[in-house]
């Protein structure tokens, strides 16, 4: 756990997310499932994630972090559940810091698929799950997280040039 006071760069305003639907990746044989959740204080994070080791309590691992903006200060919080240390926890809690979201908890249940994915493997299946539960979580204000993003075809933003075919339609 860590706590601090906010920084110079910190903005005003608590940027964070309302609770998201549950995604699920499949690496290697494992399942992977991920779920954001908006929280206010660490008895909420402990409530939400009781609810989800019954709901799974057949999993091999229920990993999670939390942020949370109470006071003035922040607290960072993460747990490997059993995994090796630094391969689940820290990466979660990676994903809500690059987010910049507060007051935000994302779990990551894994379901052992029999093949051991290594320290590196582990590293980028709990980040991709939960940058993936971050994306599809709606944002508390915008509607949106700092993730969501328009997407178009390349060749709208490519320059047009003197003398070329037009695009051909899809």
């Amino acid at each position: 756990m860590t706590s601090h006071a906010p920084s110079p760069d910190e903005p005003e305003s608590t940027p964070s997310i309302e609770d998201g639907e549950e995604i699920e990746l499949r690496i290697k044989g494992s399942r992977f499932l991920a779920q954001a959740f908006h929280v206010e204080d660490v008895e909420l994070v402990n409530e939400k994630l009781t609810h989800l080791r019954r709901r799974y309590h057949d999993a091999s691992h229920h990993c999670w972090a939390a942020r949370l903006k109470s006071s003035g200060s922040l607290v960072e919080r993460s747990d490997d559940d059993g995994e090796p240390s630094g391969t689940a926890g820290v990466p979660i809690l990676g994903a809500l810091q690059r987010a910049k979201l507060y007051d935000a908890f994302v779990v990551v249940t894994r379901y052992f698929g029999g093949t051991k994915l290594g320290r590196g493997g582990l590293v980028r299946a709990y980040s991709d799950a939960a940058r993936s539960a971050l994306e599809i979580a709606p944002g508390s204000a915008s509607g949106t997280t700092p993730f969501s993003r328009w997407s178009a075809p390349s060749r709208i933003w490519e320059p047009s040039r003197p003398n070329s075919p037009a695009p051909r339609p899809p």
